[in-house]
């Protein structure tokens, strides 16, 4: 299992009040739920469990385009304080799979957002404001690679909760394999290598992405998780906006500790 570093409480501060602030300011500005819910209109949450190793803290989609946010303290003058070496992930990874890269940048002398009454975002790259009612449309666009990585390992770690699992860890970012660490019902920690495929791909012909079996994990029992999906209308195609239909039928043992 990946050893991950201790955040430290004023970051996980930081994010979740950058959560919190994202949710409330959005459904002030999209003018409510949407209509009979509580829910959002246009805002939908991506990913909000931190895990490790990412190139972002958290990600929303709103209408047609995703957002992923690293949540970063700034000086009096908007200038970013110690940007951390995932700053060059989240371009390339935005630039890879159609995303818009966020930072929300927090007062360091105040622990407040540093553009209150806005969506207090901005392209780390062009210093641009961002609203993502201005860069997002109704229009389609189909979904990244990332998206489907990250929709596959979420329906497996969804899974786990079903099946009493206790989870440890998952990771979503592009190149670390296996991505979900759980302990099975006799105690031992597991992991699970999640495959994913768009139709008319044949999630059973999918292999792990190695050849030999890295050193790291031969000590832990090991599985493997297929994700096949399929869009409703156009089922080769899947568009951010619209359903589509999911294969998963559990996990299937691959590895025995020794």
């Amino acid at each position: 299992m990946i050893d991950r570093p201790d955040p430290g409480r004023q970051y996980i501060e930081d994010r979740m009040n950058a959560l919190q602030y994202l949710d409330k300011t959005a459904l002030k500005l999209e003018g409510g739920p949407a209509k009979n819910s509580i829910t959002h209109k246009y805002l939908r949450w991506v990913k909000t469990e931190p895990s490790y190793p990412a190139f972002e803290d958290f990600t929303f989609a709103f209408r047609n385009q995703v957002f992923p946010v690293l949540v970063l303290r700034a000086d009096d003058k908007g200038r970013l304080l110690d940007p951390p070496p995932r700053l060059e992930a989240l371009r390339r990874e935005s630039e890879r799979n159609n995303l818009v890269p966020c930072v929300f940048p927090i007062r360091d002398k105040t622990g407040r957002p540093f553009f209150p009454g806005t969506w207090n975002l901005i392209n780390p790259f062009t210093g641009e404001k961002i609203d993502p009612f201005a860069v997002s449309s109704d229009s389609p666009v189909e979904i990244s690679d990332w998206e489907l990585r990250n929709w596959a390992v979420n329906i497996v770690w969804q899974y786990l909760d079903r099946e009493g699992l206790e989870k440890l860890s998952y990771c979503d970012a592009p190149g670390i394999y296996p991505q979900i660490w759980f302990r099975d019902k006799d105690g031992k920690e597991c992991w699970i290598e999640v495959l994913y495929g768009v139709y008319p791909t044949d999630i059973e012909r999918l292999e792990v992405p190695y050849s030999k079996c890295p050193d790291e994990i031969l000590g832990y029992d090991g599985y493997i998780a297929r994700v096949g999906f399929a869009g409703a209308e156009d089922m080769s195609r899947l568009y951010r906006t619209q359903p589509a239909n999911v294969n998963f039928r559990g996990i299937t043992q691959i590895h025995t500790a020794r």
